[in-house]
């Protein structure tokens, strides 16, 4: 499961609306964060979280890069998926992928035997993944 370090970040004496109004966000989208309901996530609510939080990291992909070190083709990762998300999975290759779908990264970090989110998608911490036993 993924889930958001939203509530365990954001400093408690201020109101989350102000938060939500400091960071650049509509406070639904924050709130949906805060309260972990949310499916997928658009990169750029997730880049200015991490910069009004100041958390390290550049908000992108690192399907890429895996797929290389390993030697693995999309076919070959959309068959060990289950999915058969090509497109997503070529525009997350490529960095150019711009909202985060939780089910899709979750299936791939399974797959992919990745030992946090991280390695999938640097978000500084934001977002992790807790494994089901």
């Amino acid at each position: 499961m993924i889930k958001c370090n939203l509530d365990q970040l954001l400093d408690k004496k201020i109101s989350c609306r102000a938060h939500a109004r400091k960071a650049g966000l509509d406070w639904p989208a924050l709130s949906r964060l805060l309260h972990n309901q949310v499916g997928r996530v658009n990169l750029a609510t997730l880049r200015k979280l991490q910069l009004y939080l100041h958390l390290p990291g550049e908000t992108r992909w690192r399907l890429g890069d895996i797929l290389t070190d390993r030697g693995i083709s999309r076919q070959q990762l959309a068959a060990g998926t289950g999915k058969q998300n090509y497109v997503t999975f070529s525009r997350m290759a490529n960095n150019t992928l711009l909202r985060a779908d939780f089910a899709v990264m979750e299936s791939l970090c399974e797959f992919l035997e990745l030992d946090s989110l991280e390695q999938l998608l640097d978000t500084g911490g934001l977002l992790v993944w807790e494994r089901n036993n």
